[in-house]
């Protein structure tokens, strides 16, 4: 398992503080992660983050949409079922 210092060097805090959450996409952020089976989660969580950040550029403006687009793109199928369900239930808006 790699250490969560390791995911700060590649996302340093800085960058991670500068987002913009908005609506429930950092619960659904956090949510779709603790889903993931413990030996992916860390590098689930680094590759839809990367996802997302590539998604806001310089906005810095993280919305709903984009947090399950990045799940989409970067989550196999069998554990984005489960989190799109609960992701649903989630959204504030759409």
């Amino acid at each position: 398992m790699i250490p969560n210092s390791i995911y700060q060097q590649l996302y340093p805090e800085s960058l991670i503080n500068r987002l913009v959450w908005q609506g429930n996409s950092k619960l659904l952020f956090e949510t779709g992660i603790s889903m993931m089976p413990s030996p992916v989660r860390l590098i689930t969580k680094s590759r839809v983050f990367k996802d997302i950040v590539r998604q806001v550029g310089g906005a810095l403006k993280v919305s709903e949409d984009m947090v399950i687009a990045a799940f989409k793109r970067t989550v196999p199928q069998p554990a984005l079922i489960g989190f799109l369900n609960i992701a649903q239930s989630l959204r504030t808006c759409g």
